[in-house]
């Protein structure tokens, strides 16, 4: 009805201006003046009729709606009159919002989101900082003291306490490796969520010396394992053997308190016995090995319960381990929890950061480029807005019609954005390890962010084409020809300095492109002190399937005895904890008698390793023996070194025959110094390390290496069957080359390297678009003048020069800023760097280099077709 009412208004507009159109024409005419005459005359006299009509609509109300709906039509049809403008902006911006939406949906869910439990906020992570050094807080603890500090708190609930491990499952068919988490009777009810079927487990369930044997399911385990059936509570399954029966399955976005470790199933800590992990060790007060979290009490804040928490932990560490000179200097903290505790934090959070500043980097440029084009359409408009101004349109008319462009082409590249980033987060998900429960969903609050910035953003880069073209020389302008216009010296101007950002945020990424690469490089041509290619690994753990101690050793020796003897293996042994695993054991292993320093650090890693380790993988022995068969736990105790640990506690003594132990106990004699090689990564030195023998120094999970001197892979048929002659419940997994598993300790800086590299390629790609673009306007303008110069015979030579030192000129300038910005950032990212520097000058160089050939090469290809074009076309040309 409204539209109705409008069209009736503007049908009798327009008959009221024609009847006073006429009515002043027979006036005219009256005094004597011919009809034709006397219509121009009543025109002049009546004035400007669009104008009036606009300033009738004006007083009707809603005008604004109809002037959008005519700019916005107005603005697809010529979007769709410029498929090339319209593809070249969408896809700059698309890219760029996309790239930032995908990296900041996984930066939120592995660093911001909040745990699905209610008031996360209320969360707090246990830690043990020690005021003698900066480093970051210990987030572990032996259960013993967890136990007393839940006990005797009056200001958190809790602390409750989880870990995982792959266990096999076994429901009347073939077993499965599933991941079960072993948590504290108060998890569940301190994390106060409950299961969506059935019930929790309590406190009641996880009692020492009689914990029920009860298991609560994930959704995800609940639908993919049991279809869904609707009767699985209080059905028996079996893990590792034993009996245990479902109480509860939980809701489906639940997944604990580990980003990207979902459990599939949860039972009571205090099964660990019954499910075959003692080597746990959990009533061992020596034992620091369990992280632990805590809700905070109403009204309780963080400060008051660290304070209190922290003198009741002194209490109790003095009754468990009596007084200790140390124990004054370490203090227990409480962490924010609300993100839970997780290794893919403390991995990812420094690449991620890092990644996010470069993605904001890639949108400053995309935006840069669509205003220059913008800038550029709009130019070529100018008669055009001329004309509109002179019969009448206000200038903040034209500067909302030119900004209604630049918000549908930031609004149809924010949509395509979204788009690409809905596929991409799922790639970079693969990027990352061990994230096979990372399930990263673009939240609506990420989407709103990256969506209103971007249009933000696009809209003020928009302001300055805009306004800069509406305010043009209206009777020059209408006046000249396009021919007379291309007279004139063309000035860039905005374009100019729009361009010198584009190149400046592009070397800048060239730069931290070139610092990740290298550092990637760096690491994967770095000594690593040992053997790697043609070494095939695999694990193993017996105590699954219930195997004792004395039992796995005879396991381990047989499967050793049939693996050497494969046609193609040269050497097999074992170790406890895998090399670039990421695993850590330490202990305050030192002679007797050694005093350590103030502040100094006493603590050495540890591991366990089995006969011939150190040949299989390659580590020369310089000083005494390897382990033999006779080291097991019914002959003395011995120990082998890293060369670091002997420069450490010995200096220039030979340590061989010396004797060390926990605290300065004689406990073990060292028979061994063998060379320094990595351990964890690639990227930390050696540590400090003793080797035990593989049976007394541990047994459980353990990882085999096998030297070949065939295609490693080639082997895994061959050893697989060996491990099912010998056992056909015993299970292999993580199967791998040692090379594939360097590789995979390298994850954030293949990330970085990776998205890095991309994000430069497609930055330089929109500054080479940026510059191709602004000379190729420049020579359009000017190609009058090149005609006029070629006819009075300037050398073609000579025309191509003065078009590239103008384009030169301006990515000399951006370069020189972009090092100088990249200077400035990147020291902030020198932690990530590996044999590099962020002033790194061959980095520097490069990235230059390659800016100023691209530069050359896009101000080559439009100067050079100018400089062809026949004089006499030139002369003629408009």
């Amino acid at each position: 009805m409204n539209w109705l009412r409008r069209r009736r208004r503007e049908q009798d507009l327009e008959r009221e201006l024609r009847s006073d159109l006429e009515l002043e024409a027979a006036e005219q005419e009256e005094r004597g003046i011919s009809p034709a005459e006397a219509r121009y005359a009543a025109q002049r006299a009546f004035g400007n009729t669009a104008l009036i009509k606009e300033e009738v609509r004006e007083m009707w109300g809603w005008n604004w709606l109809e002037q959008v709906a005519q700019d916005l039509h107005y603005t697809l049809r010529t979007m769709r009159k410029s498929p090339g403008f319209t593809l070249t902006a969408l896809l700059s911006l698309g890219l760029g919002i996309g790239a930032n939406t995908a990296i900041f949906t996984l930066l939120y869910t592995v660093l911001l989101k909040p745990l699905p439990v209610p008031n996360p906020e209320a969360l707090v992570v246990l830690g043990v900082r020690d005021s003698r050094n900066t480093k970051e807080p210990q987030t572990r603890f032996s259960y013993p003291v967890l136990e007393a500090l839940r006990a005797r708190n009056q200001v958190f609930a809790g602390p409750f306490t989880y870990v995982s491990d792959l266990l096999k499952l076994n429901t009347n068919g073939e077993p499965e490796p599933v991941r079960v988490a072993l948590v504290s009777g108060n998890y569940f009810p301190a994390l106060e969520v409950a299961a969506e079927r059935g019930r929790i487990f309590s406190a009641a369930d996880d009692l020492k010396g009689d914990p029920h044997p009860v298991a609560v399911l994930s959704h995800r385990m609940w639908l993919q394992r049991f279809g869904g059936d609707p009767d699985l509570i209080g059905q028996v399954v079996r893990l590792n053997g034993y009996p245990v029966t479902t109480i509860g399955i939980m809701g489906a976005d639940f997944f604990g308190t580990q980003v990207g470790v979902a459990p599939d199933i949860w039972v009571p800590i205090r099964l660990m016995d019954r499910l075959s992990l003692p080597g746990m060790m959990l009533d061992n007060r020596e034992a620091i090995w369990m992280p632990a979290m805590a809700r905070l009490k109403p009204g309780v804040s963080r400060e008051r319960a660290e304070a209190a928490a922290d003198a009741l932990t002194h209490q109790i560490i003095a009754e468990l381990y009596g007084k200790h000179a140390s124990s004054d200097q370490m203090h227990l903290v409480l962490l924010p929890g609300s993100q839970g505790l997780s290794k893919l934090q403390q991995q990812f959070s420094k690449p991620l950061l890092a990644l996010m500043v470069l993605v904001v980097l890639v949108l400053l440029i995309a935006c840069a480029n669509v205003a220059n084009l913008l800038l550029a359409r709009a130019i070529t408009r100018q008669k055009e807005i001329a004309l509109r101004l002179a019969i009448g349109a206000s200038r903040g008319r034209i500067i909302r019609q030119l900004l209604t462009e630049s918000t549908i082409v930031a609004f149809a590249g924010g949509v395509l954005g979204i788009l690409l980033a809905l596929g991409s987060t799922r790639l970079l998900v693969q990027i990352l390890p061990a994230t096979r429960d990372l399930a990263p969903r673009i939240d609506w609050r990420v989407l709103a962010f990256c969506f209103v910035t971007s249009i933000v953003a696009e809209i003020l880069v928009g302001l300055a084409p805009a306004w800069q073209t509406s305010r043009p020389e209206i009777n020059s302008t209408i006046k000249s020809s396009d021919a007379a216009q291309s007279n004139r010296s063309p000035r860039l101007g905005v374009r100019a300095a729009l361009l010198v950002s584009q190149v400046a945020l592009a070397v800048i990424l060239l730069v931290g492109a070139g610092l990740f690469v290298g550092t990637l490089q760096n690491l994967r041509s770095a000594d690593s002190g040992f053997r790697s290619d043609n070494v095939l690994q695999l694990s193993l753990n017996p105590r699954q399937i219930g195997y004792t101690t004395g039992q796995m050793r005879s396991f381990y020796d047989r499967l050793l005895e049939q693996v050497r003897a494969v046609p193609g293996v040269h050497a097999a042994s074992f170790i406890d904890s895998g090399l670039m695993s990421g695993g850590k054991k330490t202990e305050d292993l030192y002679p007797p008698g050694y005093q350590p320093r103030p502040n100094e650090d006493v603590f050495s890693e540890f591991n366990a390793v089995g006969p011939g380790f150190f040949k299989t993988l390659g580590i020369s022995l310089p000083r005494g023996r390897d382990f033999e068969a006779r080291d097991n736990a019914a002959a003395p105790n011995v120990a082998i070194v890293n060369e670091p640990y002997a420069r450490h506690f010995f200096g220039m003594r030979d340590p061989i025959g010396q004797r060390i132990g926990v605290g300065g106990k004689p406990e073990m004699e060292i028979v061994g110094v063998v060379r320094a090689a990595k351990y964890r990564t690639m990227r930390d030195e050696s540590p400090r390390i003793v080797y035990l023998p593989l049976g007394y120094g541990g047994f459980g999970q353990a990882t085999l290496y096998v030297q070949t001197g065939v295609a490693p892979l080639s082997l895994i048929g061959s050893i697989r069957r060996i491990v099912s002659g010998l056992d056909k419940d015993a299970a292999v997994y993580d199967v791998k080359t040692l090379t594939a598993q360097i590789d995979e300790s390298m994850a954030q800086e293949r990330l970085t390297a990776w998205l890095a590299s991309f994000f430069g390629i497609f930055a330089v790609s929109l500054a080479a678009m940026g510059l191709y673009g602004v000379i190729s306007y420049n020579v359009s303008r000017r190609t009058r003048e090149m005609g006029i110069r070629m006819a009075l015979g300037a050398q073609r030579i000579k025309i191509l020069a003065s078009v590239l030192r103008e384009i030169l000129s301006l990515t000399l300038v951006g370069i020189a800023a972009g090092i100088l910005g990249a200077l400035a950032l990147t020291r902030f990212a020198a932690a990530l760097l590996y044999g590099l520097t962020p002033g790194d000058p061959l980095v520097l160089g490069f990235s230059a280099a390659m800016m100023l050939a691209i530069a050359a090469i896009a101000g080559y290809l439009p100067a050079n077709r100018a400089t062809k074009v026949d004089p006499m076309t030139a002369l003629r040309y408009e």
